[in-house]
């Protein structure tokens, strides 16, 4: 249902938006000069905050209901 789909774009973009966040900067970062995962949130809360981790948000839900859209469909 389209309740499914929005529940499932908002669960699934506010559990995975900051762990792409961290992967992204991990693989920025030198492999010499790279930090734990925890270090590296750390550094993005004290730059900018907690909503720090949820940056991009609004791009990764509009892909999740489009992406998840086109499923729906492909299956009518």
């Amino acid at each position: 249902t389209t309740m499914e789909l929005i529940l499932g774009a908002v669960t699934g973009t506010l559990v995975t938006t900051p762990i792409s966040i961290i992967t992204t900067l991990q693989q920025m970062i030198l492999p010499n000069e790279r930090h734990s995962a925890l270090d590296t949130c750390t550094t993005i809360i004290k730059e900018e905050g907690i909503k720090g981790l949820w940056s991009g948000i609004k791009s990764s839900f509009i892909l999740c209901i489009t992406c998840g859209s086109f499923e729906k469909k492909k299956k009518i």
